[in-house]
């Protein structure tokens, strides 16, 4: 593949790598509330069902998780599809836009009925998470 046509593809792979990081997050939510009624799901609103009224050590680490997953992948797609020589540039880039991406979210968003250390922990998964896996492939690629 040319190096002109990996560098047209790195927005949409990121894009793309976003969109599959949010699902993955949302199947992880979808996988741990299963049995609880819908309108019962927000962080143990349920009280009497066992099930549905989980501790937030639960909530954090699914959503933690979720982050993580989230911030990753769009840093490790977009270094693999880069040219060779700006793989490296191409991490740190993505890294760098999903920080912004996630502050944007926790900041624009409303999280009125969520924790905050719910909040503080999604974002430090998320800035984290994608600036050590660009720190890896920076290393991966570096010259022996």
């Amino acid at each position: 593949m040319s190096p002109q046509l990996r560098c047209a593809a790195l927005p949409f792979v990121f894009i793309g790598a976003i969109y599959l990081g949010v699902r993955l997050w949302l199947q992880l939510g979808e996988v741990s509330l299963a049995h609880c009624p819908a309108d019962l799901v927000w962080y143990g609103l349920a009280s009497g069902d066992p099930k549905c009224s989980w501790p937030l050590a639960v909530y954090l680490a699914k959503d933690m998780g979720g982050a993580a997953i989230t911030a990753v992948l769009p840093v490790l797609l977009c270094a693999a599809v880069a040219p060779p020589a700006d793989r490296k540039a191409a991490a740190w880039l993505a890294a760098m836009a999903i920080s912004v991406l996630g502050l944007l979210f926790l900041v624009g968003g409303s999280h009125h009925l969520r924790p905050t250390s719910l909040l503080v922990g999604v974002r430090v998964a998320l800035v984290l998470s994608s600036w050590l896996a660009a720190g890896c492939v920076a290393r991966a690629v570096r010259p022996r």
